[in-house]
């Protein structure tokens, strides 16, 4: 039976670099200093792309209550008759602001940066977990290495 094959986690580009993830997380390390060197500059970057992601995050939050605002308010000047011809109540604004296709754009526009800050702290949380793994095994390894050798 052949070994399955993991999904490719592809590549993040940001700031004129790209970065291989499924290099760096499926590469095996023979020398630990290797390891500590490019994994906390990965993470580094990664880190950066977050703060990058989280500042963005805010401000699409704030369009989407400004488009909500705006929609309302259109909508409450007279927009709402305009378009659906009916009696006013408060509760069908709030449908009617739901259904705005500007609204609909901009909550799409959020979750896309949202889950964008969900996957890079997911996976900062992964490179740092692979660096303490292999940190564990060089120790265990000079451990073994120092028990064995005659003294």
């Amino acid at each position: 039976m052949s070994t399955p094959k993991l999904p490719s986690l592809g590549t993040f580009t940001f700031r004129d670099h790209t970065l291989d993830i499924d290099y760096y997380l499926t590469r095996e390390y023979g020398d630990f200093s290797e390891a500590a060197n490019e994994l906390p500059v990965i993470t580094e970057w990664l880190n950066d792309m977050l703060q990058y992601y989280i500042a963005t995050e805010i401000i699409e939050y704030r369009k989407v209550k400004q488009t909500e605002a705006e929609g309302y308010f259109e909508l409450r000047q007279g927009g709402f008759m305009a378009k659906y011809g009916e009696k006013m109540t408060e509760k069908a604004l709030e449908y009617a602001v739901e259904v705005d296709e500007r609204i609909i754009a901009a909550v799409a526009s959020y979750a896309d940066v949202k889950a964008w800050t969900v996957r890079l702290r997911n996976m900062i949380a992964l490179f740092t977990s692979k660096l303490e793994l292999l940190r564990t095994i060089e120790a265990t390894r000079r451990h073994i290495d120092k028990s064995m050798s005659p003294s």
